[in-house]
């Protein structure tokens, strides 16, 4: 939990000054980064919507947007942006047939730039070929910024500690909620209250995010649904998921949980799948290939019969966005390294029977790792009997 309240400042300066390195290494003149998590991860600027183009251009001595009119006071209070440099689509201010990509060349010619770095592995192929039909050439920034957020710095896990107190805050109110004739949305919603009620207090002036969901019942089989009006009977198995973010920095937290006792068959799949994340959580240090990470937890799953049922890989990254790299998978050497952060969460799912899947949030540490969210564990604290 959190002892006090703090506001944690993230250094985007020392973000822009590693991907100036890169275009240094890359003989590249600026970097044109479009992705909404990777502007927001670089500049501390987020939009409510990108439904028109946003741009954040970096070369060696400048940090601009390129935004919309709409964004235009907004993008002006961003942190660390020497210019902004708008588009307009109302006939006040704009000119026919103005655009984003234009405008934005336009503003990359004025500078001189020849080479520009893009993220091939989100901008769209119509921004390439528009920047190089300008005269412009481009190179791949992609690997170099999934590489630069891998690894959460102490600001950024200071704010993740602060979501997974909050993830807590709101699976316990959930918990306790729970009861025969609740709707799963219900009591997702009471979790959720108890969320926004806490935030100001424990994490004043921050921006808040919410991700969650609740299946019971077979349901619990489909390992990402959307919460349903559907209510708990008894007995019934449910699993409840919160993604919390503080300031773009997000916690996972997940528990399943039973109305009345299980069956056997059930007990038995919320077993295993309980002793499979705990063998994948104390397989994380660094060093240590992600493959073996993975492994520990479906060595498990199948030597209990259940192995075609488990069908995903055990974790994921976690940070501005709510899956990201690096991925907990059998086909990954990658090794851990210290500060990456990564949810743990094998899971068992028998199609139109039952389901079982808990999730934590594990942060690598120099001497192995530590779970920074908490909540019961085991038949024994998961079972209510209402």
């Amino acid at each position: 939990m959190i002892n006090n309240a703090t506001q944690v400042r993230i250094d985007v300066a020392a973000r822009i000054a590693k991907l100036r390195g890169v275009l240094e290494l890359r003989s590249l003149d600026a970097a044109v980064v479009m992705a909404p998590a990777n502007i927001a991860y670089l500049s501390g600027f987020q939009a409510l919507l990108y439904s028109r183009p946003i741009y954040l251009v970096v070369d060696a001595a400048r940090t601009e947007l390129v935004v919309p009119g709409l964004e235009e006071e907004h993008a002006t209070h961003a942190r660390g942006i020497d210019a902004v440099h708008v588009y307009y689509e109302h006939p006040e201010k704009g000119t026919p047939g103005e655009n984003a990509p234009d405008t934005l060349a336009a503003r990359l010619q004025t500078k001189g730039v020849r080479r520009v770095g893009l993220e091939y592995g989100s901008a769209p192929i119509a921004l390439r070929e528009h920047l190089e039909a300008k005269g412009l050439t481009t190179g791949n920034l992609s690997p170099a910024i999934v590489r630069m957020r891998l690894i959460k710095d102490e600001g950024e896990i200071a704010l993740m500690r602060q979501a997974a107190a909050l993830a807590r805050i709101g699976v316990m109110a959930t918990l306790e909620a729970a009861a025969p004739g609740q709707s799963q949305l219900a009591i997702e919603s009471i979790g959720t209250n108890a969320i926004l009620e806490a935030a100001p207090e424990l994490t004043p002036e921050a921006t808040i995010n919410l991700l969650q969901f609740t299946t019971s019942g077979p349901e619990t089989s489909l390992p990402h649904l959307i919460t349903t009006t559907r209510r708990l009977g008894r007995p019934d198995l449910a699993i409840h998921s919160r993604q919390v973010s503080v300031d773009g920095e997000r916690a996972e937290l997940e528990r399943t949980f039973a109305i009345g006792s299980m069956d056997t068959r059930t007990r038995r799949v919320f077993d295993v799948a309980e002793e499979a994340q705990l063998a994948a959580i104390a397989a994380c240090r660094p060093g240590v290939p992600m493959r073996e990470v993975d492994t520990s937890a479906p060595s498990i799953i199948q030597a209990a019969g259940y192995g075609e049922y488990s069908i995903h890989r055990t974790g994921h990254g976690l940070g501005i966005e709510a899956h990201e790299a690096p991925y907990i998978r059998w086909d990954v050497e990658d090794p851990l390294e210290v500060g990456m952060v990564v949810s743990i969460e094998p899971g068992i799912y028998l199609a139109g029977v039952c389901g079982a899947r808990h999730s934590d949030t594990v942060v690598i540490t120099a001497d192995g790792h530590e779970t920074i969210t908490e909540a019961p564990r085991g038949y024994e604290r998961l079972v209510f009997d209402r």
